[in-house]
């Protein structure tokens, strides 16, 4: 190869770096600032345009994304097609051709997958769309949805109660979906389940149980025919949340999700006390990760010195701390309790630290194999494995993608109607003021209010 040509290989992939540098939440800024301006028609335009999300393995974010942007902007039909397509696509990116390009390249270059938390809202905006068109046997279709994403966390959790292994919003959202179709035997066991979730995990995002869910779980008990086997003393905590014109179940979702930027972390390989054992050690000497690779099998002279420093560009999340701090709710001028129902902000950080050193091993085995092979190369060709060794660079890139349009929290309330109409009001606490009316006609009635 002439020099001529190997300085080529080498400008071209340095511009591609330079391109590919931004994080998806640099791309898709325009996007946030149309969505907290409430101009959705914008943010549709924002994202329909945006090349990034044009891309093949950006589809399911795609259609995440337009989803939720319909759903807010009240286009309920719309939004259901394109969560009909996101839902087709989860189910579907899974092939080993998209792992092993995975392994051999970057997770970036990989079809979007969704974390679990995701899953279960994109069915939890589904339903809802599903209830504002009246169509509640869709809607319980949605519930049963969940419960099978609900079962695959809990098995990939391994029900250890430190992770993120059941998420009791889910459950109590599939027990008002089934409550609502008169299913009083399933949303028992749904409201059951997620009672017991909160009592049995660890972790911070579910530390507070909602008053709302024991009286739930009481009241269907009794329609159902089933003990619920609570203790007294949460039994004389349980208020009515029926009135003559039925209940509205009003949620409250605030802010938006964190982001994901990316950053560098430097290793070194030396080798363990331990025959065949290798440990990965970070540039501050704070991270020590095992990895049970045979490097002698690529050569039988090969020391842990030959792979140099190696840098991993990472993705860390970034909160987005949201302006409103608090609401506080009225219908028909009575002050009506907001309970957190899901804080999609506390379980992207759970998240990020239950896989946290898993994913860390996996990629830093990746780039020690590329590194041997860029290494094996260079001894055969000097400029050929330059050229591997700056496209090994330009490849290494974070993972940035992350479902942006999420709220930070979702709040709940279940509110007694009047026969007729019911004024319900939310006040923030940077005095703006969301009024909606709605028809207490005996039923259960479904809304949500979006404030970012």
């Amino acid at each position: 190869m002439s020099n001529k040509v190997s300085y080529k290989i080498v400008l071209f992939t340095l511009v591609a770096v330079q391109i590919g540098c931004a994080t998806y939440y640099t791309k898709s800024k325009n996007t946030e600032l149309a969505i907290l301006d409430y101009n959705y028609i914008k943010a549709e335009q924002k994202i329909e345009s945006n090349r990034y999300l044009g891309k093949k393995r950006n589809a399911l974010l795609y259609y995440l994304e337009m989803a939720k942007i319909n759903h807010l902007k009240g286009d309920y039909k719309k939004s259901i097609v394109n969560f009909q397509y996101a839902d087709f696509l989860m189910d579907q990116y899974n092939s080993v051709a998209d792992i092993a390009v995975g392994m051999a390249i970057n997770p970036a270059m990989q079809p979007y997958r969704t974390e679990p938390h995701e899953q279960i809202l994109s069915h939890y905006y589904n339903a809802l769309n599903y209830l504002y068109l009246n169509n509640t046997e869709e809607a319980v279709v949605e519930a049963r949805k969940i419960n099978l994403r609900e079962q695959a966390l809990l098995v990939s959790a391994k029900g250890k109660e430190t992770k993120y292994s059941q998420d009791p919003f889910g459950l109590m959202l599939m027990g008002m979906i089934y409550e609502s179709d008169n299913d009083y035997n399933n949303a028992f066991i749904a409201y059951r389940n997620a009672y017991e979730a909160y009592n049995n995990t660890e972790i911070e995002a579910f530390c507070n149980m909602p008053s709302y869910l024991v009286s739930d779980l009481i009241r269907v008990s009794k329609l159902a025919g089933i003990p619920h086997q609570l203790k007294d003393h949460e039994v004389n905590k349980i208020n009515s949340t029926k009135g003559e014109g039925g209940e509205l179940i009003l949620f409250w979702e605030n802010g938006l999700v964190p982001v994901k930027m990316e950053k560098n972390l430097f290793f070194t390989l030396i080798k363990s006390k331990e025959s065949g054992l290798y440990i990965f050690m970070d540039s501050e000497h704070l991270i020590q990760i095992p990895v049970d690779y045979d490097f002698e099998s690529n050569s039988s002279n090969f020391e842990p010195s030959d792979l140099g420093i190696i840098r991993l560009a990472y993705a860390y999340y970034v909160d987005r701390v949201p302006q409103i701090r608090s609401a506080k709710l009225t219908a028909n001028e009575e002050s009506i309790s907001l309970q957190r129902g899901e804080s999609v902000g506390q379980l992207a950080f759970q998240i990020e630290r239950d896989n946290y050193f898993k994913k860390l091993a996996k990629r830093l085995l990746r780039l020690a194999i590329k590194k041997l092979a860029e290494i094996k190369i260079s001894k055969e060709n000097e400029y050929l494995g330059l050229a591997v060794g700056i496209t090994n660079a330009a490849t290494e890139k974070a993972d940035t993608r992350n479902w942006q349009s999420l709220p930070n929290d979702i709040h709940y309330a279940r509110i007694p109607l009047k026969k007729g109409v019911n004024k319900i009001e939310l006040k923030t606490d940077q005095d703006t003021s969301i009024s909606i009316e709605v028809e207490g006609n005996g039923g259960m009635v479904f809304r949500n209010i979006a404030t970012h």
